[in-house]
Order: structure tokens, then sequence, then C-alpha cells
């Protein structure tokens, strides 16, 4: 799609997974980090595990790959139809941060 001899810095790569698009690009999470998310602080997100020390990340996961390990991982929660229009609401922040509560309860003060 687009210009057919577009500039470089004009040239973007997207990629298209279940009907959800996103910029294929470099993250600042090393491939290390990924694999190991579980057991791993969070401030080690960008640092490689050398035999016996951390070092600076050389090598960065793409998007692309990034969402491939999490869903294997189950990182991510498919939302139901009730769930996604709240979500374009102005109610959005008022729900509970775990989405995947579908009771029917309420707050009173609501």
């Amino acid at each position: 799609m687009g210009i057919q001899k577009a500039e470089p810095e004009r040239t973007h790569k997207f990629n298209v997974y279940q009907k959800h698009y996103f910029i294929e690009e470099k993250t600042p999470f090393t491939y290390y980090y990924i694999k190991n998310i579980e057991k791993l602080d969070e401030d080690k997100y960008n640092k490689d595990w050398i035999t016996d020390h951390w070092t600076k990340g050389r090598s960065f996961i793409t998007s692309s790959n990034l969402i491939r390990e999490l869903f294997k991982k189950n990182y991510f929660i498919p939302i139901n139809y009730s769930q996604e229009h709240l979500l374009h609401s102005i109610f959005y922040n008022e729900i509970d941060q775990d989405i995947s509560n579908t009771t029917l309860e309420y707050k009173d003060e609501y």
C-alpha cells in the first residue's frame, strides 16, 4: 500500500494478527528477557546474561516475535464484546484493572 518508491524514512512495515495491526519494529526488550520473563526482575528487560554476569543487551526482539512469545506464554486475554464497548466509553477508567473478571457485581457508588 502507499507510494511505490517511498523514501526509506517514509517506509513502515506492519503486522496483522487476528485483525489487529501493529508496527514491525525493534523493541527495548532482549530475547533473553522475554524467554525468561517469569523468573527475571523487570529491571533486566534490556540486559543479556552471559555465563556469569549481566551485560548490556545486544539482541533486541522485534514486535512480531514479542507478540508470538507473549501469546505462547498466555500473557494476552481475549476481551469480550461488552468489555470492548466499555473500553471505548467514558467509563473505561472505572473498571477493575483485572478485565478477566466477568461477574455481574457492581459498585453501588457507580
